[in-house]
């Protein structure tokens, strides 16, 4: 029957309203007054309107509980009911009452400073977040779940937060699009989710955003707008700090479905980290090894992460890197850091242009090239200028690696490096001044290198050093890192320079001569003139090392012995003589060689001294019984010595102190003087 019953202009009003758990315990929601206005109702029609809904100073708490219990869902407990008997229904009973669905429409529904309190018990604490709605209003919310309605909401989230939003909301489909404002939300709500799950204690920041977000079940998922974290403290598992004034995230575009992210601009002021190591590391663990599929995947991959930010920039920021287990304790701090970054596109294209000036330990260092975020190791040029590092801060770090601390010295470093599909080339051209080694230092892994020549080889006469790093390698192999690239090129650079010190002192002067020696005609002491040459390229190179020391090692090969042995033969054979001439040496020699050949049983009349060949066989023979003793030899090597210094000294002007005379070697192969440094 049409119009049956009909409500018109009813009101409902409830004044102090509680809702309890069912066992009586914290209340869960409270509201001093919920008024329903200009109420209209048909029956059987079952149509309802409301003019408006209001709802005044009010409050709830929803808190979780550590077991994930949520208070508020004993509102819909359902007690358990005593059991019902079985209604029998008739054949002729249609249960159907025929009548239809309930439609309302509501043209106002208004909330107005209703506080919702959450709580949730975590293993770092209680989290809390106190959530004040100022004012919502809900327009034209209908049964009809087509058609949109209207929400305008204003909150104060804790004591400085606040949030708007006004928008539509679609039931059907899922569809809400609302425009968002969001002022200095504090994030130091977030720090017991972030101590428990991330080990991370946020001490201060705020939250702003300006955008809109845009939901549809079936098709769009996306929030776009401006985002700013300001004045942020933060600690992550006690190794890092950070704080920073300003993090602007500009025209943010969120896409969920699929998932992309892009930035128009992102700029970072003043961030201040202070890294500090605390590993140690456990050298008996076993080490787990990448294979080359695995790693050749994961930087090839042609599917790279759908993130792309126009310009990141980080301004006025200082990192600094703290290790209290060297000793002494190390700090290293990029101070003044501004970073540029253009085009970033994490899922491949062009290269982004990167630009870095800082002020490194004291120092300026300036960095910049082209680089693909997502396929380092594919496309990367990249070129720096470092100016006069003080060295002895790092003093800790040598001490480790090779056991020797920094006494002074300043490094300045002009590089260029390039990788091209894993191809390492780079050109490293350096410049060390005054640089000097300490102490020794005891360390279980240092290098054993031989510093001291290396370091005195390299020192050029103002005390510097210009040295040319060229690096190369293969980065598509696992077990290939620049790292070890580099480390590997200094010992390579340090061992070579060490082990082949006269064919630097050589490429200093511009020599292709062998000047670690200086060859003698057998049995003479005399500087040969075609020696002359090779021993003023070796006095320029020395006093191009003003540090080095030349050992002088005079050597007597077989040629030499058989010429001293000669010369005391003759030295013998004519100590008596009145007339020491040739004739008389040659007589005598043939006595004694006649007697010698008498007492041997083998006499032999024929062999005549004034021919060659019988020269030399008497020679042959009576060389043989004569002992050269180490008195003749030392007296012959320092003849031979003695030629080398003075040439050195009164000729080149080498100090006298730079040279020093060692041993001889009696069994070369070459007769003459071997040199060698320290």
């Amino acid at each position: 029957i049409d119009g049956l019953f009909a409500l018109r202009n009813g009101q409902v009003r409830l004044s102090e309203l509680n809702c309890v758990p069912s066992n009586g315990t914290d209340r869960l929601i409270s509201i001093d007054s919920l008024v329903l206005d200009a109420i209209q109702f048909e029956f059987p029609a079952m149509n309802l309107k409301v003019g408006n809904i209001s709802v005044q100073d009010g409050a709830t708490l929803v808190a979780k509980e550590s077991d994930g219990q949520i208070n508020i869902a004993q509102l819909f407990a359902i007690p358990e009911q005593p059991e019902v008997i079985e209604e029998v229904i008739l054949e002729d009973e249609d249960p159907d009452d025929g009548l239809p669905a309930l439609s309302f429409e509501i043209d106002e529904m208004l909330v107005q400073n209703y506080r919702v309190t959450w709580q949730d018990a975590l293993e770092a604490g209680t989290a809390n977040l106190d959530v004040l709605v100022r004012e919502m209003q809900v327009l034209g919310y209908s049964s009809d779940a087509s058609t949109p309605f209207q929400i305008v909401a204003a909150y104060k989230i804790e004591e400085t937060g606040t949030a708007e939003f006004d928008g539509e909301i679609t039931i059907e489909g899922s569809v809400i699009d609302l425009n968002i404002q969001l002022k200095k939300l504090p994030l130091e709500l977030l720090s017991p989710y972030g101590e428990s799950y991330g080990r991370t204690k946020v001490e201060s920041g705020t939250f702003d955003f300006s955008g809109r977000y845009f939901f549809e079940s079936n098709g769009r998922h996306a929030l776009l707008g401006d985002a700013s974290i300001n004045g942020v403290a933060l600690t992550y598992d006690g190794y890092l700090k950070a704080n920073w004034d300003v993090f602007d995230l500009s025209s943010m575009d969120l896409q969920m479905a699929p998932f992309s992210l892009s930035f128009e601009a992102v700029t970072l002021t003043a961030p201040d980290v202070v890294l500090t190591s605390e590993t140690v590391v456990d050298e008996d663990a076993p080490v787990e090894e990448v294979s080359r599929e695995t790693a050749v995947s994961d930087d090839e991959s042609s599917d790279g992460t759908p993130v792309r930010i126009g310009s990141l920039k980080i301004e006025q920021g200082q990192v600094r890197y703290v290790d209290p287990q060297l000793d002494p304790a190390s700090d290293i701090i990029l101070d003044e850091l501004n970073l540029e970054i253009s085009e970033l596109n994490l899922a491949g294209g062009e290269p982004s242009t990167v630009s870095m000036t800082t002020d490194f330990n004291g120092s300026s260092f300036e960095l910049g090239g082209a680089l693909q975020f997502n396929q380092v190791r594919e496309s990367t040029q990249i070129q720096g200028a470092l100016s006069g590092l003080a060295l002895p801060q790092f003093s800790a770090y040598s001490g480790q690696a090779i056991g020797r601390r920094i006494a002074n010295g300043r490094l300045s470093l002009n590089a260029d490096w390039t990788i091209d599909a894993s191809k390492l080339k780079a050109k490293n051209e350096i410049i060390i001044e005054q640089f000097e080694l300490g102490d020794r230092v005891e360390s279980e892994n240092a290098v054993s290198l031989p510093l001291d020549l290396a370091v005195t080889l390299l020192k050029g006469p103002n005390g510097v050093m210009k040295l040319s790093l060229p690096l190369s390698g293969d980065l598509s192999d696992p077990k290939v890192s620049v790292g070890q690239i580099v480390r590997t090129a200094l010992i390579g650079l340090i061992t070579n320079v060490a082990s082949a010190p006269f064919k630097m002192l050589s490429g200093i002067v511009g020599s292709d001569e062998d000047l670690s020696l200086v060859e003698f005609d057998p049995g003479s002491a005399e500087l040969p003139q075609a020696m002359v040459d090779r021993l003023n390229a070796l006095s320029t190179a020395l006093k191009e090392r003003p540090g080095l020391k030349l050992a002088i090692m005079p050597q007597l090969s077989v040629a030499d012995t058989k010429k001293l042995a000669a010369v005391k033969l003759r030295a013998e054979l004519l100590l008596d003589a009145r007339s020491p001439d040739e004739k008389t040496y040659l007589k005598r020699l043939t006595e004694r060689y006649r007697k010698q050949m008498n007492a041997r049983g083998t006499p032999d009349k024929a062999t005549k001294a004034d021919t060659e060949e019988g020269l030399q066989k008497m020679l042959a023979i009576l060389l043989l019984g004569v002992e050269l003793t180490g008195e003749d030899v030392a007296q012959f090597a320092a003849k031979r010595a003695a030629a080398i210094r003075d040439h050195l000294v009164v000729a080149q002007g080498v100090e006298s102190e730079r040279l020093v005379l060692k041993d001889p070697i009696t069994d070369a192969k070459v007769s003459g003087v071997r040199f060698d440094l320290e």
